[in-house]
């Protein structure tokens, strides 16, 4: 192996290991604000708000104590929303499987079954308010 071949070389892991800190840099700030894994914890979007409310409009200290109370209202108005938007799209999805579920063969029905169970762990696994069981679909006529 020539000694260029050798530089060559090194400058391409370099290269590499380059992108790679760049792009586990950018993943990691993406996946660090919560886009990714599901809702923030609670209080987190008060605090999101007032950060950068502060920031962006040059606040006093004086002015963030004032509109705090007001942030922290609508925060807890728009996680109630969101709460409620979760339940009422969960609520849509199993009224739709037991209506469908007697169109569906036995196979079917055992498949759509192991589906919505699937989804059910996925669900309490990330988002932890879904804790109950969906309802059974009817037997088969």
């Amino acid at each position: 192996m020539t000694t260029a071949l050798k530089w060559k070389l090194a400058g391409g892991f370099l290269l590499v290991f380059l992108a790679g800190a760049v792009m586990g840099s950018l993943a990691g700030n993406w996946l660090g604000h919560g886009l990714f894994f599901g809702p923030p914890r609670r209080g987190a979007l008060a605090q999101h708000m007032s950060e950068r409310l502060r920031n962006e409009l040059n606040l006093t200290s004086e002015q963030s104590a004032k509109i705090a109370p007001i942030i922290k209202q609508a925060a807890s108005k728009l996680e109630a929303i969101r709460t409620d938007a979760g339940h009422r799209v969960h609520q849509t999805l199993t009224e739709t499987n037991l209506q469908i579920s007697p169109e569906l063969t036995p196979e079917q029905r055992t498949k759509l079954a192991a589906l919505e169970e699937r989804h059910r762990k996925r669900q309490g696994r990330h988002r932890g308010f879904r804790n109950a069981r969906p309802p059974e679909p009817p037997p088969n006529p």
